[in-house]
């Protein structure tokens, strides 16, 4: 008899406590990545290019384990492709790599589906994607700025137009305290005698750099001669920043509203404040067509576009002043706003999004969008022996297999439409019948995905064909 390779699923559920569950968080274009407080990390959300790391590019709107490691210490998402640095100061990309942005000395090299290294040398400290570039900076004291990826706007700050497709450093400076990254444009800390000066470069016909202009800048550039700023984070075309005295700033397109200065009418292309109060935490989270930021009292507020939910409030208005989401006070350090949905931590490592979820990037286990916070089960792979007998089960065997896939759930529960889908997302055969064994005989050689239904609820696993 065949010895048989059975899999389990992976299972979302609530656990007793989501405490120091989730400890970091991300968002691409329409993709999410965490990190969870056992250093895994994990992505949900738009695949098609391999941009969740998973190994394949299938969608998923459940939480996935990225490989196995425990050290993940940062990640970032981009439009189509994601980087992250592990604690031992290295540095990883996967995604799509067109424009160079996996940084691994190739352009247009195909989809990488799983996180690869780039590079073996120096400590790298942070790491932030914008549309199809990075920015990130190198030192564990004094820190070093390093770009790459496409250059069409200036957006790498190297003083051309020319797209790069390895890290380089920009300038000679190793006073740089952070750095992030927007569609086009980058904004940045540098220390200098007397204070921190904000720093910005690449597109800005919104006038995202702040400058007061619409000018673009090739190199970074100084805004202004306050030296009092301690936190700048920036969006699609717009940035939020905070200074030392805890007020908060914007500047950039406002199309929708995302600058928070009452109206909609024009863009702002120098920092103005936003409101009087003086209790901004510096947790900033400006997105592609909001913004989100948090008070030092533990309330998180929200304002821009509201089409799909993205503001958390109980309609879909919008609203161009920073409007409080719901009563909590305990929301976390770690928040983030996307296209079109936003995600945030709470203090006690519950995960809660809301928003667009049309390719899963809520990761709740559903496709429909929702204008109210749900949180998001701590997920988990767990032996047959330790699975509670309410939840569902599922094997499939043989695997490897010639000809017939059976499908085994615990209990008996009802299996119907089934799909199989190659690596590239094509769906090659199709059942919509209640069944639980499928006909593989036709399918040529080599690594598929069965997504079934049970019980209305989908879920996905890898099998070979042999």
């Amino acid at each position: 008899m065949k010895n048989l390779i059975i899999f389990l699923i992976i299972v979302q559920f609530s656990v007793s406590s989501h405490s120091q569950c989730w400890q970091s968080i991300a968002s691409g274009l329409e993709h999410t990545l965490a990190i969870k407080s056992d250093g895994t990390l994990w992505a949900w959300g738009r695949n098609d290019n391999g941009q969740l790391g998973i190994g394949t590019i299938i969608n998923s709107n459940i939480p996935i384990q990225i490989g196995t490691a425990t050290n993940w210490k940062i990640v970032s998402g981009g439009a189509n492709h994601s980087a992250g640095i592990k604690t031992d100061g290295t540095l990883w990309t996967w995604g799509d790599n067109f424009f160079g942005q996996l940084g691994n000395g190739a352009f247009n090299s195909g989809n990488t589906l799983v996180p690869t290294q780039i590079g073996i040398g120096g400590f790298w400290d942070t790491v932030d994607c914008g549309y199809y570039f990075n920015v990130a900076l190198q030192g564990s004291f004094s820190k070093s700025l390093w770009t790459w990826g496409v250059n069409d706007f200036n957006q790498l700050g190297n003083g051309n137009l020319i797209n790069v497709n390895i890290p380089q450093q920009i300038g000679t400076s190793l006073n740089w305290l952070s750095v992030s990254a927007g569609a086009y444009h980058s904004v940045a800390l540098e220390f200098v005698t007397g204070g921190n000066r904000l720093m910005s470069w690449g597109f800005s016909n919104y006038g995202q750099l702040g400058g007061g202009s619409f000018t673009s800048r090739s190199v970074p550039t100084q805004v202004g001669i306050d030296l009092n700023w301690q936190t700048v984070v920036t969006g699609y075309f717009h940035s939020l920043a905070k200074k030392t005295n805890g007020t908060l700033w914007a500047w950039g397109y406002n199309g929708d509203g995302q600058i928070g200065n009452g109206n909609n009418t024009s863009s702002v292309n120098t920092p103005i404040q936003i409101g009087t109060d003086t209790n901004w935490q510096g947790v900033l989270a400006p997105g592609y067509h909001h913004s989100m930021a948090k008070k030092s009292d533990g309330t998180l507020w929200s304002w821009g576009s509201n089409t799909f939910g993205a503001l958390g409030s109980p309609t879909l208005v919008f609203t161009y002043l920073p409007l409080q989401v719901g009563i909590d006070t305990n929301w976390g350090n770690k928040i983030s706003a996307a296209q079109g949905y936003s995600i945030a931590l709470r203090q006690d490592g519950t995960l809660n999004s809301w928003g667009i979820n049309d390719k899963g990037q809520l990761g709740n286990g559903t496709n429909i969008n929702t204008n109210t916070s749900a949180s998001i089960a701590c997920p988990t792979t767990l032996a047959i022996a330790q699975l509670n007998t309410k939840q569902t089960q599922l094997s499939i065997y043989p695997n490897p297999t010639s000809d017939f896939l059976n499908i085994q759930t615990l209990m008996n529960a009802q299996v119907s439409n089934i799909k199989i889908i190659d690596i590239m997302g094509k769906v090659v055969l199709e059942s919509k019948e209640i069944s639980n064994n499928i006909n593989v005989q036709k399918l040529s050689k080599g690594i598929f995905v069965i997504q079934i239904d049970i019980e209305n609820k989908n879920y996905q696993q890898k099998f070979i064909k042999n």
